[in-house]
């Protein structure tokens, strides 16, 4: 019994364990940054990438907690006594158990909620849409005419969906005279590129004087645009 005690006094930490530990403690503070990855694309409007990065990132930290924590216990069940550290392991390979359900609620709540926050134009867009194109104003890009420009490839259907749905109508012969769509070349990228005419383009009526929501659909292409209002 006593070279059993002196036996068990002597033994070491297994490493593998220590670094399961460690892994399943970074797994917990990946959820934080995770989340950030998840808000930031999904207002973008690229929701599916955030999830991907997301999900790879934390796979990254998770993923290897569960591997040096089962590798432990294995290691530390064959040595004889010469090895401890069961607690840490079990705790490398709880920790991204824990982890894991919250994240998926995650994966779901965050993109939902951040697109709550986007223009309703940029909500209203079609989960099929490509190549998207935004300006908005933020702390990189304000000028006192606008207040939204977007552009977005989607099928004719689709355009007539998204046109009912934000309750646009054909623009009348008075709004054509208060609309222009020339000279925004000069302020934003080259991807804004509609005709210079209001033919064949659509408004909110509920937008007046100088704040007016327009949008049109040239080439396979919506384009949108709002007016900033005084």
């Amino acid at each position: 019994m006593a070279s059993k005690s002196v036996e068990n006094s002597e033994a070491k930490i297994s490493s593998l364990a220590i670094a399961a530990m460690v892994f399943g403690i970074l797994s917990i503070f990946t959820l934080f940054p995770a989340g950030i990855l998840l808000i930031v694309f999904a207002r973008t409007g690229f929701a599916n990438i955030g999830r991907i990065l997301s999900a790879s990132a934390l796979c990254l930290i998770a993923i290897p907690a569960v591997i040096f924590g089962i590798a432990g216990l294995i290691k530390i069940g064959t040595s004889a006594g010469r090895l401890k550290g069961q607690r840490f392991a079990i705790a490398g390979i709880a920790a991204p158990a824990a982890v894991l359900p919250v994240f998926c609620v995650m994966l779901v709540l965050l993109p939902a909620v951040a697109k709550l926050f986007q223009p309703r134009a940029r909500r209203a867009l079609p989960s099929s849409a490509t190549d998207i194109h935004e300006c908005k104003p933020s702390i990189f890009w304000v000028h006192p005419d606008f207040w939204h420009l977007l552009k977005a490839k989607i099928t004719p259907e689709e355009f007539e969906t998204y046109r009912k749905r934000l309750k646009f109508v054909p623009i009348t012969e008075d709004a054509k005279k208060k609309i222009h769509w020339t000279g925004w070349d000069a302020l934003v990228d080259e991807w804004w590129d509609p005709l210079p005419t209001s033919d064949g383009a659509f408004y909110d009526p509920s937008t007046q004087g100088s704040h007016r929501a327009t949008m049109k659909y040239e080439n396979g292409y919506l384009y949108y645009m709002e007016t900033a209002g005084i």
